[in-house]
């Protein structure tokens, strides 16, 4: 079984391979089930059914590097995913043959965050234009996550890729062996960075308080607060920072 919900909400999958079911996902939940066989018992798998596949078709489509499955044993078709992104629905298609070049139908919108000489002279027709893989992580990443060019290429900032992953978590990298974790080998920065990002809190500050203490901002240390209490109460105004209080309050918690 596996759900799907989120970003892709009201999304729609088809190929030109004869052998691909087109799926449409429904806005709200998803629920994707394997037919079992006529016969079949309860202690038969329904392994094989393509769960695993569409994730990583929906991952291929949204900016993943190229998988071999869609370059060398699928190379020769091309996968569509329809859902709405931003102010407009989008269709786009990738293959394997070609995996750098994004087709999108849609991009000349005036929400576009990046704009094309096709855009200028025909604004009111809906064109396909083609993207290179990085330059579609960054208009998913401008149009879901509200990410901007500059910041998704800073170092140590948040990526369309990193906070993508944690809404469709993919069996082949671990992103089910962690709730921090979207892959076995995401460093922990990323995990900072990116759940605090989604949090809606500021990723550009971090705070650690099991183990060594460090306090950064922009990944730069801050200060050395080597006094126990002074890191007692900066760790208690981090854990309560929706609570306003007065200097006194803050003064007595000092003296104590």
């Amino acid at each position: 079984m596996a759900e799907y919900g989120g970003p892709i909400d009201h999304s729609s999958y088809y190929s030109d391979m004869p052998t691909f079911k087109n799926l449409q996902f429904r806005q709200g939940l998803n629920i994707l089930l394997a037919d079992k066989s006529p016969g079949a018992t309860d202690r038969q798998t329904r392994n094989g059914a393509g769960k695993s596949s569409l994730t990583e078709l929906i991952h291929f489509l949204l900016g993943a590097n190229s998988d071999p499955m869609f370059t060398k044993t699928l190379k020769q078709y091309s996968f569509s995913m329809e859902f709405d992104l931003g102010q407009a629905r989008r269709q786009i298609k990738r293959s394997g043959k070609a995996p750098e070049a994004i087709i999108v139908q849609g991009a000349n919108r005036e929400d576009w965050p990046i704009k094309s000489d096709q855009q200028s002279l025909f604004s009111t027709s809906d064109l396909s234009d083609s993207l290179s893989n990085d330059a579609w992580k960054v208009v998913l990443g401008q149009l879901m996550f509200d990410l901007s060019e500059k910041t998704q290429s800073s170092k140590f900032a948040p990526t369309f890729r990193s906070l993508f992953s944690y809404f469709v978590h993919r069996k082949s990298v671990g992103g089910f062996l962690s709730p921090t974790k979207q892959n076995i080998h995401q460093q922990l920065w990323d995990q900072q960075v990116s759940i605090s990002c989604l949090l809606g809190l500021d990723w550009t500050m971090s705070l650690r308080l099991l183990g060594e203490f460090r306090l950064t901002f922009d990944h730069t240390p801050l200060m050395d607060l080597e006094a126990p209490h002074l890191r007692s109460l900066l760790a208690y105004l981090a854990l309560h920072r929706s609570i306003s209080y007065t200097r006194f309050f803050l003064a007595s918690l000092l003296i104590l």
